[in-house]
């Protein structure tokens, strides 16, 4: 499906948009009350696992800054959790294929094969799996939620630089919460109405997305261009009743990937959720 509906002034439609404002990066504010210590916070789940998978954002800055924490574990788990969802994403990328292939299907949608890379958590015991590239960055309820890569080269070979808005860049970040940006990553999951926000970026859909069952955010370069791939990608807190898949492209005018005269595309294949859960919606 292509997702043609308004979604918060903007028209979810296969174009080009360029979204961007200034500042360095930063992350939500978190303001927390709670006098618990990060070990009655963790016991206060049933398990372990459950509490990875169901503490807020304020239980996870009192357990993050606990010298006791168990950060293999931790990793160890996100890693076989998520992959426990395998044939999940098979059967979505089967279904998305045959609905790419109908008449009138979405044009725009590149879908991701084994030249691209997966943004996963660090590695815990397992290590990293062929074509995977950690997360760098974490905050609020940490990897797979909220986090960010490192600076990726736009060209490998150095011989093009994104322009935004009259800057040109030669490094971009992939950020969990729907963008790509320039000059620093974005670990912010509220969004702000542009051009108020202030981060140097492509918003695809700047949301607060949940990679820790079937989602992933995949991306590859060519020669030309770099796509970003957001694909079925659930809403905090862990939920995937409903999922989003978007892409992004940038490039430079000169390579003819895009229509003449622009160097970014979004296109969104399938919105089904407009944002997290964080105030009960």
């Amino acid at each position: 499906m292509i997702f043609t509906r308004q979604f918060h002034g903007f028209f979810a439609t296969p174009l080009v948009i360029l979204t961007m404002a200034w500042c360095p990066s930063s992350q939500g504010q978190l303001d927390f009350g709670d006098t618990r210590t990060a070990k009655e916070i963790i016991d206060s789940y049933p398990s372990f696992e459950e509490a990875v998978l169901e503490m807020t954002r304020e239980e996870w800055e009192v357990v993050r800054a606990w010298d006791e924490f168990d950060e293999v574990a931790y990793l160890t788990f996100l890693h076989k959790y998520h992959d426990s969802f395998d044939e999940k994403r098979a059967e979505r990328k089967e279904l998305r294929m045959k609905v790419l292939q109908q008449d009138g299907a979405c044009g725009c949608w590149v879908e991701p094969d084994d030249s691209y890379i997966t943004m996963v958590p660090p590695p815990g015991l397992g290590g990293l799996g062929p074509n995977e590239m950690a997360w760098a960055n974490q905050g609020g309820a940490g990897w797979n939620v909220d986090c960010s890569s490192n600076p990726i080269p736009v060209s490998d070979a150095g011989d093009w630089q994104f322009e935004l808005y009259g800057d040109n860049y030669s490094n971009f970040y992939v950020n969990s919460k729907g963008q790509i940006s320039f000059g620093g990553d974005v670990i912010d999951w509220t969004p702000t109405g542009f051009p108020a926000a202030e981060y140097n970026q492509i918003a695809g859909y700047w949301q607060d997305t949940d990679l820790r069952t079937v989602g992933e955010i995949k991306w590859k370069k060519t020669q030309d261009a770099v796509y970003v791939n957001y694909i079925d990608v659930g809403y905090y807190n862990n939920q995937t009743d409903l999922l989003n898949s978007f892409q992004i492209i940038i490039t430079h005018p000169e390579s003819g990937i895009l229509p003449e005269g622009n160097n970014a595309q979004v296109c969104y294949l399938d919105m089904d959720w407009a944002h997290g859960d964080v105030g009960g919606g």
